[in-house]
């Protein structure tokens, strides 16, 4: 999948995640696939805008700004993976399969709106206050929810409210856990 691709899928779930969960089902990539040609691109381009927003935040800080993007990226890439594990550990009890690709294809495409939000409050810190618009993250999890896990209706709302913030979450832990793990990196 090509940049290209790669950013009109991403306004594709963004503007119409019910037409594009579709899509995304004939003939997305699904599991690793997806987080190889869909999220690594979209979370390199949140780390680039890490590294530029800091550098010149930090007067041009280099060591600073290459540690900034290292933590966006690695609390990204791992976010991904740490909300997959959660959401399939407690899937049974919303009666859902804990069919390992199913459940990353539903982060990784899911996730795509947290990318954007990143992308642009990494680049531009002074507009940290549009981190809320994250929270979009549910709707398009709601539209996809179904199609690609078949939970219940009874079970969708819980459902969408644990994955959303299972999604959301996943990477502020993972960025206070390498902060935790990395020596001096604040």
């Amino acid at each position: 999948m090509d940049i290209k691709q790669i950013l009109i899928r991403t306004k594709d779930l963004i503007i119409t995640p019910e037409k594009e969960w579709k899509g995304i089902l004939e003939n997305g990539e699904k599991g690793f696939k997806a987080v190889n040609n869909f999220a690594l691109p979209l979370i390199g381009l949140a780390t680039a805008a890490a590294f530029l927003g800091d550098l010149i935040l930090m007067g041009f800080n280099f060591e600073h700004a290459l540690i900034e993007g290292i933590l966006s990226f690695g609390s990204s890439y791992v976010g991904i993976f740490l909300a997959m594990g959660i959401i399939r550990f407690f899937a049974p009890r919303f009666n859902v399969t804990q069919e390992q690709n199913t459940i990353l294809t539903l982060v990784v495409y899911a996730s795509s709106v947290y990318f954007v939000v990143e992308f642009i409050t990494n680049l531009i810190p002074e507009l940290f206050f549009l981190r809320i618009l994250s929270l979009y993250v549910a709707y398009v999890v709601w539209e996809g929810v179904v199609p690609i896990t078949n939970v219940d209706e009874g079970q969708k709302g819980g459902f969408v409210l644990f994955c959303s913030f299972a999604i959301l979450a996943s990477p502020v832990l993972s960025s206070y856990l390498l902060t935790f793990l990395l020596p001096n990196v604040n």
